[in-house]
């Protein structure tokens, strides 16, 4: 790929990457659904855990069509439909528009899965700057968590005027996202194929996993600390209602833990340098179930601060993942993988919330947020001793 286009490709890439997330419902989504939606928290994650789990057929074979028809063309429709769920999210006055919502965002958000990083693996390779990869994503997440941060402290005051301002004014951002994709240029011709081409495909990619100890285990590892953090978030809104804390300042709060995530993110690279992987594995364990159970445990005004910490995994473990996954990838089936790896990931993500639903359900929102902290410590020392036979042997 010429030098001019690759660069193109480059700043194109990373601007859609950073404004395809709604930049001002963060710190008060949850609280959008429950109140203006009019669902309860128990409905809320049942709610997931259905529409993850159905997402994860649109998951693995729309990712087929990046590998075969394209990333360009998948990225387009994925970001489309994301376009249109943000816009009806503004027309939310029932549970049951939150469900049709819900499920366009998601699907637009399981087509995207895997291309998009495999279309700038794919662009880097073309010019022999795959080594760049992990700084470009470290550098997209930095300049993402610093927007999200200043437009969070917006966030909090625009809810309290209005309940769907902060949703409505996220839609032009992600409209120059959709219109952005237009401009990037395929890294690579790749050949149409059949329905069988596809499955097979999808057949070779399972194997791979399959038969991959480190793979599986990255997958298991990931899933972990993407189910949790996910679970966990959920809490936040209910969680900041439940100590009487004024709407207005969860702007303030999720502008902090941007801050933070940014900072993160910023110095990825260097952290993953700097320290060992293992040391890594076990502190990102740490910093997410220690704060989780101190929230259950000591439940006061004073205890939202500790979401802060979750936000320093956030800020790096993406890059650190990516890299090490598309390390052990092939170009041709990548973005496949990558997808059966989101795509075991939401199965389990999809048991959990469910699981964590009938929790909330039984039990006050302290005591199951303390559940949740101990069955992470748990999982996480069986990884970690895993880890040790996996990896540790080679």
């Amino acid at each position: 790929m010429q030098k001019e286009k690759l660069e193109k490709n480059i700043k194109l890439f990373m601007w859609f990457k950073i404004l395809h997330e709604p930049i001002f419902w963060g710190p008060i989504l949850i609280s959008f659904i429950l109140n203006v939606g009019k669902m309860s928290l128990a409905e809320f994650y049942f709610m997931e855990s259905i529409v993850v789990f159905l997402m994860i057929f649109s998951e693995i074979y729309s990712s087929a069509w990046a590998d075969l028809l394209g990333r360009k063309k998948t990225i387009i429709i994925g970001s489309f439909l994301s376009l249109i769920s943000i816009i009806l999210f503004t027309m939310v006055n029932s549970p049951l528009l939150v469900w049709i919502s819900n499920v366009l965002i998601m699907v637009g958000a399981s087509i995207v899965s895997g291309a998009d990083e495999a279309f700038l693996a794919d662009t880097l390779k073309d010019a022999n700057r795959s080594d760049d990869f992990l700084k470009i994503l470290a550098k997209i997440n930095s300049r993402k968590f610093v927007i999200i941060a200043i437009s969070s402290i917006l966030s909090g005051y625009l809810y309290t005027i209005n309940p769907r301002l902060p949703i409505a004014l996220s839609i032009p951002a992600v409209l120059i996202s959709f219109i952005l994709t237009f401009f990037i240029d395929e890294p690579r011709r790749l050949a149409k194929a059949s329905h069988k081409d596809h499955f097979n495909l999808i057949k070779i990619s399972i194997l791979f996993v399959a038969n991959n100890k480190a793979v599986k285990w990255i997958i298991a590892y990931t899933a972990l600390i993407t189910v949790v953090s996910k679970l966990w978030f959920f809490t936040y809104n209910p969680y900041f209602e439940l100590v009487e804390l004024n709407p207005k300042y969860f702007g303030w709060l999720f502008f902090l833990l941007n801050i933070v995530a940014w900072f993160s993110s910023k110095y990825a690279y260097n952290f993953v340098k700097t320290f060992k992987e293992k040391t890594i594995l076990i502190w990102m364990i740490l910093i997410i179930a220690l704060p989780i159970f101190l929230m259950g445990f000591f439940v006061g005004k004073f205890a939202v601060l500790l979401v802060l910490m979750e936000n320093i995994s956030r800020g790096f473990r993406q890059p650190f993942f990516s890299k090490f996954i598309n390390q052990h990838l092939d170009s041709k089936n990548r973005a496949t993988i990558l997808s059966i790896s989101s795509a075991t990931i939401a199965i389990i993500s999809s048991c959990s919330l469910f699981i964590f639903g009938l929790i909330i359900n039984d039990f006050s929102l302290p005591i199951s947020l303390q559940l949740l902290s101990i069955v992470m410590l748990v999982l996480g020392m069986i990884l970690i001793y895993k880890y040790k036979i996996i990896f540790q042997k080679k």
